[in-house]
Order: C-alpha cells, then sequence, then structure tokens
C-alpha cells in the first residue's frame, strides 16, 4: 500500500499522476477524433457535424433506395481531399440492365453530326 503523500507538493504530483491513468483508461469520444472534409448537405446528419477519422457508419442494406448514393456522397469530400475511404458489403456486380436498355438510351442520345468523329 503506497504511502500517504506528505505535502501539498507530493499531493499535486499524486494527483496529475492519477489524472494521467484514469485518461488513458478512458475511451476516446468522439469530439476528440479529427473532422474529416464533409459535404455540407450531410453534416447535419452526423454527430458533431463531420465526419471522425476512426469511424464506422452503417446504412440500410445496399438494395434500399439511395443507399448506395448516400454513401458515395458520404465519402466524397473526403475522398477529393485525398484520403483514404473504404466501403464493406457493397454489391459484387452492377445490376441487370432492364429489357431494351441499349435502344432507350441510344434514342435518349443526340451526337453531332460529323463524319470524322464518332459519339462518346
Amino acid at each position: 500500500m503506497p504511502r500517504p503523500p506528505r505535502d501539498d507538493r507530493e499531493r499535486e504530483g499524486a494527483v496529475r499522476e492519477l489524472q494521467s491513468r484514469i485518461s488513458a483508461m478512458q475511451r476516446t469520444r468522439i469530439d476528440d477524433r479529427a473532422a474529416l472534409p464533409t459535404a455540407p448537405a450531410i453534416a447535419p446528419a452526423l454527430p458533431g457535424g463531420a465526419l471522425r477519422a476512426g469511424s464506422v457508419y452503417s446504412l440500410p442494406e445496399p438494395g434500399a433506395a439511395g443507399t448506395l448514393s448516400l454513401g458515395l456522397a458520404m465519402l466524397a469530400e473526403a475522398s477529393r481531399a485525398g484520403l483514404w475511404c473504404g466501403a464493406i458489403g457493397l454489391p459484387t456486380s452492377p445490376p441487370r440492365p432492364p429489357p431494351r436498355w441499349a435502344s432507350t438510351c441510344a434514342g435518349s442520345c443526340s451526337c453531332p453530326a460529323r463524319a470524322s468523329s464518332g459519339c462518346g
């Protein structure tokens, strides 16, 4: 058992040491993590108004309406800033196009009528 501190200076040192040990045992709070670049339209929906480094965010299953778009929008600003981003649980293949998609798309495209260049 440690002996009690003898004077105020020793007491202050003991208190600082205990505070340091307690801080080391406490979890990092969300507000203590670095804020990442976040799209202004998404910021109000996030705790602290920004994505946080080392945090994990969950969205509804990939098939739910708008999930992929929201996920990509959440990562856009951080990715644009050159930060690494990751996503888990995305579909491994694109959805099947609807029947006659090529003729539907071709009918909505317009290309300049120049013989030397093609569309694209």
